[in-house]
């Protein structure tokens, strides 16, 4: 039983120093997640095959996470973006909990953008489409008012 008291006045709480370093570290990794972002949402096609090849085969969490976002651009395939965003949530309890906190954010707007953007531009797309049927009507409507009226002209 003595020692068992010798354990009790261990102090297992981390210093100032190593919670200032925890929080330091922590800021850096959110800093880094959120410029990867930015570059990643501004990124053509080309630029995320290239980062896609580059991250295949990394076990870092971080290259791990950076693929699973990759993957998740609203500019990739439907399976493609479902698939990333599962890895990611299931990558979410080894961050820290800012980047827990940004990434969840990240999912979330994945997950409701995508479906609201495609519909917009479906939308926009048939409207551009039902304009230029519109057009094609209003040519054939005007050529067949001429060909009625040579008609009625020459009867």
């Amino acid at each position: 039983m003595g020692g068992c008291s010798m354990l009790g006045s261990v102090n297992t709480e981390p210093t100032p120093a190593v919670m200032a370093q925890r929080q330091a570290d922590s800021l850096h990794q959110l800093q880094l997640r959120m410029q990867y972002s930015n570059w990643l949402l501004g990124s053509h096609p080309q630029q995320r095959e290239q980062e896609r090849r580059r991250l295949r085969g990394q076990g870092s969490l971080a290259n791990r996470l950076n693929l699973a976002m990759v993957n998740s651009h609203p500019d990739e395939p439907l399976a493609r973006r479902n698939e990333a965003l599962a890895t990611m949530e299931r990558l979410l309890p080894e961050t820290g909990l800012d980047e827990q906190a940004y990434l969840r954010t990240w999912l979330l707007l994945s997950r409701s953008r995508p479906e609201e953007a495609g519909q917009e531009a479906e939308v926009a797309r048939l409207k551009s489409r039902v304009r230029a049927l519109e057009e094609k009507i209003a040519k054939l409507s005007a050529i067949d008012e001429q060909i009625n009226s040579r008609k009625q002209g020459k009867g």
